[in-house]
């Protein structure tokens, strides 16, 4: 069953959720994931926010939001989302630090999104060190309100129609500002 609302939407992000913790990931149910009710120019490439608060050396998780749509009410791809959705977790997982993209942030992307991969939640396009520090900075980078989905990555258990793309095929990105990126 293809589920393409927002309520379908959320549901697969819980879903998601549940499927990392049975594989391993430490995050924790104890905390929501809501959409952006009303849609808010955040950051050029960010369709997701975390909510914590440090105790001491403890993270306390507040909830993720995700942007589920664009301000003119279109709504992302769901390989942007789960992108997104996955970045946001690393967060959640990552311990207390002053840089919030730091070495011990990627490490942790790098393990959600091995798992994601052996499940068929998140595929990334396949490239030599795909998971390294650089690449996951790269992906990190991709303004994946503009992106074609295929750059990103797929969905092979949430959008197995999609076609992905060529591997010898190179993107390149122009973001609004006219800055490359890719």
């Amino acid at each position: 069953m293809e589920k393409t609302s927002h309520q379908g939407l959320l549901d697969i992000f819980y879903e998601i959720r549940g499927l990392l913790i049975q594989n391993g990931v430490p995050l924790t149910e104890d905390w929501p994931i809501e959409e952006i009710d009303q849609p808010v120019a955040l950051e050029h490439n960010c369709l997701g926010r975390c909510f914590v608060t440090h105790k001491g050396r403890t993270k306390i998780i507040h909830a993720v939001e995700m942007q589920i749509k664009s301000l003119d009410g279109i709504v992302y791809s769901i390989e942007g989302l789960i992108a997104t959705l996955l970045h946001e977790f690393a967060h959640c997982i990552t311990p207390p630090h002053p840089n919030d993209h730091s070495d011990l942030f990627y490490a942790s992307f790098e393990k959600i999104l091995r798992v994601a991969e052996t499940l068929e939640i998140f595929i990334l396009p396949t490239k030599a060190n795909k998971f390294n520090f650089h690449g996951l900075r790269r992906l990190d980078a991709i303004d994946l309100k503009v992106a074609p989905p295929t750059i990103v990555g797929s969905s092979p258990r949430y959008n197995p129609k999609a076609v992905s793309s060529d591997p010898n095929t190179r993107w390149t990105v122009i973001s609004p500002t006219g800055v490359s990126k890719l």
